[in-house]
């Protein structure tokens, strides 16, 4: 059995020209020709790029947002009432939330143009998180005393 070099369709004995695909039959192959196989891996490529196109996209938009929103939504136990991201709003002068990688938030700006930065760890085990650290004019602490402070005077506006 021959087949057509170009489009691989099955020819009659003889064949001068594939009824296939009407190219003239130079050369007789005894094997069917693939078909298009550039196609084939331009569409398995593409479909691969998509893929990671959807990763990069989740790790980098939607997982910083999701973390920034669950720490603007809660609220400290001392004042359950009241949001992080409405607190935020009223003390801070334009706050800045940032999203730092490994499940870490802050929020930053000026209270009473005072630069403050607060960074919160968030559990995503549990969904829940809590403040690791408050940088005040540029000196950093990490103790239970100076981040109640500074907590309560963001919950008092």
């Amino acid at each position: 059995m021959k087949y057509c070099d170009k489009c691989g369709k099955e020819l009659m004995d003889g064949a001068v020209i594939c009824p296939g695909c009407g190219c003239p039959v130079e050369g007789t192959n005894s094997k069917p020709a693939k078909k298009h196989p550039a196609r084939t891996i331009l569409i398995i490529l593409l479909l691969v790029i998509a893929c990671i196109g959807v990763g990069v996209f989740y790790f980098w938009v939607l997982t910083p947002n999701k973390y920034i929103n669950m720490v603007k939504g809660g609220a400290p136990n001392a004042y359950p009432g009241q949001k992080w991201g409405d607190q935020a709003e009223k003390a801070f002068d334009d706050p800045e939330w940032k999203y730092e990688g490994d499940s870490v938030v802050s929020v930053s700006g000026t209270i009473s143009k005072i630069p403050v930065k607060i960074t919160f760890s968030v559990n995503t085990s549990n969904n829940m998180f809590n403040v690791t650290s408050v940088e005040v004019d540029g000196q950093r602490y990490t103790d239970a005393l100076n981040i109640g402070g500074v907590i309560a005077e963001i919950f008092s506006w």
